[in-house]
């Protein structure tokens, strides 16, 4: 299956408010720092990164004229570091974070409003490159400044208790999550309305975390809610509620309540298509999961040609030997083993294996119930020798 549902609640990468940290730096005609730091802004916001790159490098040069450790060197390294972040460079981005955040630091003390900027770069870093150890600190530190520096309406904790739900939600602590994001449910209603598309979105966070903990029922009315927000905000048609479908779907399918996911993924699909073209990595997804719900109907056909689509996609969008496409082709092999079509099956398995041997090596412990399935194929296929060869080596990787 490729169906975990992602929260929508990302961190937003930031950069500094200036102004606000050359405020307290005399003004000169010499700041041509800044002309080369817009100039970088433009180019990263074009996607030329090589460009920007050297325009916040000189920005930099132009900036530690002030003094190594002035706050406007600090704002071009958050810059430098927002870039090589967004091109996934992710250890010089660590490095000019964190030298950032120490002249912040220095320069400001630790109750800065830039601060809670850098801790959130930087615990957003620590969480996309699976160090969670070291983004929950971040994080906690992030939300303990907002909530000092929190003012009447503002809304400012919102952003930290996200993203260290996002972080729970990606490590299993479901409840706590759900305890965060209850949390950001409040802060929404108070701020923005009980039908506005922020209190949406939180809505579809905690839903996604019910749902991953199994609390179908507690779910299944915060997506409810949520779509009928979208709906009246974006149209009928729009790309958030094709997420709140899709989500929906998740729990119909868990509660083996089919009837009612095969509406919710045709109506994401169909609007996915019109608004994200074919060939995107959503489409290929849903398609996926709409096999799944006919596979599981025994609906044969129709599965396995949804099958083959999101296969296809899946090829073109991110490559034949993908962890999605691998499991999209495990999925089709599913299929034909429930039909008895072994041959089919067994090829499927057979290349999924070498794949995922190839990647992980070939004793890795997650290819321990890929080669059983393989040699239930096998043994049903009259293949007693390789059925046992690869129970041994599942037995193995155990």
């Amino acid at each position: 299956m490729l169906s975990r549902l992602p929260l929508a609640c990302a961190v937003v990468l930031a950069g500094f408010a200036l102004a606000g940290l050359a405020a307290a730096q005399q003004e000169t005609e010499q700041e041509t720092w800044r002309t080369h730091h817009a100039r970088g802004d433009e180019l990263r916001a074009g996607g030329q990164f090589n460009e920007a790159e050297e325009a916040y490098i000189a920005a930099l040069a132009e900036a530690e004229v002030f003094g190594a450790s002035d706050p406007r060197v600090a704002a071009c390294l958050n810059s430098l570091a927002l870039l090589y972040h967004a091109q996934r460079n992710y250890e010089p981005a660590e490095q000019l974070y964190q030298r950032a955040l120490e002249i912040v630091k220095e320069s400001f003390g630790p109750d800065h409003p830039e601060i809670a900027t850098l801790l959130g770069n930087l615990a957003e870093l620590y969480r996309v490159t699976n160090r969670p150890q070291m983004a929950e600190p971040m994080y906690r530190e992030w939300l303990s400044l907002a909530e000092r520096l929190e003012q009447p309406g503002e809304g400012r904790v919102a952003a930290p208790l996200n993203g260290l739900a996002k972080l729970y939600y990606g490590v299993g602590r479901y409840r706590d999550a759900a305890e965060l994001l209850q949390r950001s449910l409040g802060i929404a209603e108070a701020r923005s309305g009980p039908s506005h598309p922020d209190t949406a979105e939180t809505l579809n966070n905690l839903a996604v975390v019910y749902t991953a903990a199994g609390n179908y029922a507690e779910a299944e009315p915060l997506f409810l809610r949520a779509l009928a927000i979208r709906e009246q905000s974006f149209g009928p048609d729009s790309l958030p509620v094709a997420v709140t479908l899709d989500s929906l779907a998740e729990i119909y399918r868990n509660r083996w309540s089919l009837a009612e996911a095969e509406p919710s993924l045709k109506r994401a699909l169909a609007i996915r298509e019109t608004q994200q073209g074919m060939d995107h990595a959503d489409i290929a997804t849903v398609l996926n999961n709409l096999a799944e719900i006919y596979r599981m109907q025994r609906h044969f056909t129709q599965a396995q040609a949804l099958f083959e689509r999101s296969l296809a996609g899946w090829e073109k969008v991110s490559g034949p030997e993908s962890t999605e496409a691998v499991a999209t082709r495990l999925n089709l092999a599913a299929l034909f083993r429930d039909q008895g079509k072994f041959a089919d099956a067994e090829r499927l398995f057979r290349e999924s294996l070498e794949t995922m041997a190839q990647k992980w090596g070939p004793a890795h412990p997650s290819l321990r119930r890929l080669r059983e399935s393989y040699a239930a194929i096998l043994r049903a296929m009259g293949r007693e020798d390789e059925a046992l060869r690869q129970e041994q080596l599942a037995a193995g990787a155990r």
